[in-house]
């Protein structure tokens, strides 16, 4: 899930704000996600790559500088070493990007692995940026049929990883 660590990099002079109003969004015959009005979901990249299949999509409104960033990989997690390495892989990708696009004084609050692994486990990153900007970076692992991140990046506010997590638990698939 590196890409989906790359496609955040490239957005992060968003925001996340709690109070906005909520709306569902059904996607791609994927998933049904609430977000805050006006916000409305674009694919940005296919992958299939030695057999994994993703989608990255934005979720962005006209002259807000908030964004969310969800990558959805077309396959479940279903038992705890998977969903261990689906974690790993989207905590390291993230923190490993950061390090390599420069940023510095990342502070990170790392996913749980602990057994049994929760269908949505939360972790965040704080950094600044090489320009000296302070940025948090909440994400949400999520394993239901399909293995998603969510994420929001913002300025280090309280109730965003909150809210978030909020969002990442009434994520709905389609029946089969």
């Amino acid at each position: 899930m590196r890409i989906a660590s790359v496609l955040l990099l490239a957005i992060l002079a968003s925001t996340c704000r709690a109070e906005d109003p909520i709306k569902k969004v059904f996607v791609d015959n994927l998933f049904l996600l609430e977000l805050p009005i006006g916000f409305e979901w674009t694919k940005v990249k296919e992958m299939d790559a030695d057999g994994v299949k993703a989608r990255f999509y934005v979720a962005q409104k006209d002259a807000s500088p908030l964004r969310y960033v969800l990558s959805v990989e077309l396959s479940p997690r279903k038992d705890d070493p998977h969903r261990i390495a689906a974690l790993k892989g989207h905590y390291n990708g993230l923190t490993e990007q950061l390090k390599q696009a420069k940023f510095t004084r990342l502070m990170v609050k790392e996913p749980t692995l602990k057994t049994p692994v929760a269908d949505e486990v939360p972790f965040a990153v704080s950094a600044k940026t090489p320009d000296g900007q302070q940025v948090a970076l909440f994400c949400v692992s999520i394993f239901k049929r399909n293995t998603y991140l969510l994420q929001c990046i913002t300025e280090p506010a309280d109730g965003v990883e909150d809210q978030l997590l909020q969002l990442a638990k009434r994520l709905e698939e389609p029946n089969p």
